[in-house]
C-alpha cells in the first residue's frame, strides 16, 4: 500500500506480518509519533530464479543511467525496480545514507572518508566500487555527523 501523507511516499506493507516490516521512527518525519515500515530483504532475479537479499547484506544501491542495483557485501550486483528516491524512503535511515546522486550506501559499507577538492569527500566503500564516490561539500558534513552518532 502507498501512504502519501505529508507529500512524502512511504511504502507500507500492513498485509504480511510476518516478520518482513521494521518499525523505526523515521528522524526526518514532521510527526513524530507516526512509525514508518521499512524494507528487511529485497526480492531481486538471478538468472531464472528469485532470490531474497536481506538489507544486513546490502552494501550498497547505485544507479548508472536509468537503472538502480543493488550491490551485497559480497560484490553481487543485482538490479532493481526501484529509483534511488524511492529507495531512500523503504531502507532504514539509521543504515543508509544518500551519499549524493548516484549512491544510497549502508554505513557498514564505509571504510574511509578521505578530503577531497574544495571540502568535499572521498568515500571507500567495501566492495569496492568502479567510479570515484565523492560527498558534496554540502552533505559532508551531515555525513560526518550521521557516521559519528
Amino acid at each position: 500500500m502507498l501512504n502519501t501523507e505529508d507529500n512524502r511516499a512511504h511504502y507500507l506493507f500492513p498485509e504480511q506480518n510476518s516478520g518482513q516490516e521494521l518499525y523505526i521512527s523515521h528522524p526526518e518525519s514532521k510527526t513524530t509519533s507516526r512509525n514508518l515500515v521499512f524494507r528487511k530483504r529485497f526480492l531481486v532475479n538471478q538468472g531464472e530464479s528469485l532470490i531474497p537479499i536481506s538489507i544486513a547484506e546490502v552494501a550498497y544501491f547505485f544507479a548508472n543511467d536509468r537503472w538502480t542495483y543493488l550491490v551485497t557485501n559480497q560484490n553481487k550486483q543485482f538490479l532493481v525496480d526501484f529509483k534511488l528516491k524511492d529507495l531512500e524512503e523503504i531502507v532504514p535511515p539509521n543504515m543508509f545514507f544518500r551519499i549524493n546522486r548516484s549512491y544510497l550506501v549502508n554505513c557498514d559499507a564505509i571504510i574511509c572518508l578521505k578530503p577531497y577538492m574544495k571540502s568535499q569527500l572521498l568515500v571507500r566503500l567495501k566492495p569496492q566500487g568502479e567510479e570515484k564516490v565523492v560527498v558534496s561539500r554540502k552533505k559532508s558534513p551531515i555525513l560526518r555527523r550521521w557516521l559519528n552518532s
